[in-house]
């Protein structure tokens, strides 16, 4: 009996996608959300489950945990150990970097809807005027304000995605850390266990 190769043409059917949202590798199907096309086109011709999404190999629980639980037990030789800093310390630098994103979107915010809505503005003024301004500096002016409304908007975007995929890690790591302490416990009985996790 030949063997059967369908677990082979699944897995090389899968999406290239992962579950918080863009392939790293295409920066151009991240920013713009063009993964989302092929989800929508897969999930017509079936229900989506776990085999068609999948998570970077930095981004699963148990990484996410590792590196969490690695802080924290340096945390823990301190006089007063805190949570608080051993998430800032494990995650705090990346989380950080987001901060860009902000400044760009205010950057180009202030550009097109100050600056260049502004000349604009001034530009259809002169018009009405009986002015004669080129018509390549009002192409430019459009130009610009289109553009920096569409580059504000992805990096807007980009943000909001970006400190749900972090939201996300933080809760996976605590979890891990708390249900690997609770492993750690000897003796449970009766509903112990749902006391732990709950004090936890």
């Amino acid at each position: 009996m030949p063997p059967t190769t369908t677990s082979s043409s699944q897995k090389s059917s899968r999406p290239q996608v992962t579950l918080h949202g863009g392939n790293r590798a295409n920066f151009l199907s991240s920013w713009l959300f063009l993964w989302v096309f092929g989800l929508l086109k897969l999930s017509r011709r079936h229900n989506l489950s776990n085999d068609n999404l999948s998570l970077q190999e930095s981004e699963k629980a148990g990484v996410v945990g590792d590196k969490l639980e690695k802080t924290w037990l340096g945390e823990c030789k301190e006089s007063h150990p805190s949570i608080r800093r051993a998430l800032i310390r494990t995650f705090g630098f990346s989380y950080s970097l987001l901060g860009f994103y902000k400044l760009i979107w205010a950057v180009l915010n202030f550009i097109g809807s100050y600056y260049l809505l502004n000349e604009l503005i001034k530009y259809v003024e002169k018009y009405d005027a009986g002015q004669k301004p080129t018509e390549f500096s009002g192409h430019m002016y459009a130009l610009g304000l289109f553009l920096t409304a569409f580059f504000s908007s992805i990096a807007i975007n980009q943000l909001v995605a970006e400190c749900t995929r972090f939201g996300v890690q933080v809760r996976a790591a605590l979890m891990v850390l708390v249900y690997r302490k609770s492993l750690k416990i000897s003796s449970v009985r009766g509903n112990t266990a749902v006391g732990v996790w709950n004090i936890d």
